[in-house]
């Protein structure tokens, strides 16, 4: 015999802290810089991400998102 749980989902708040905006812009603008890249350069980023198990737009995200 099994049961069902129903549980209503929680409501996540939006956090518009400045921070937060500041790094959504960020990612945002590193996500246009990929869609930026020629086939071959995202080739080679496609290389570069293999060894790591990554994909080359996931390689190429936390690269260009990492601090200085």
């Amino acid at each position: 015999m099994s049961r069902q749980i129903v549980e209503k989902k929680p409501e996540l708040k939006d956090a518009k802290t400045e921070a937060q905006l500041e790094w959504r812009h960020m990612f945002n603008k590193v996500v246009a810089l990929w869609h930026a890249l020629s086939p071959e350069e995202k080739a080679e980023w496609e290389s570069a991400a293999r060894p790591r198990h990554m994909t080359g737009y996931a390689w190429f995200l936390s690269q260009a998102l990492r601090p200085n």
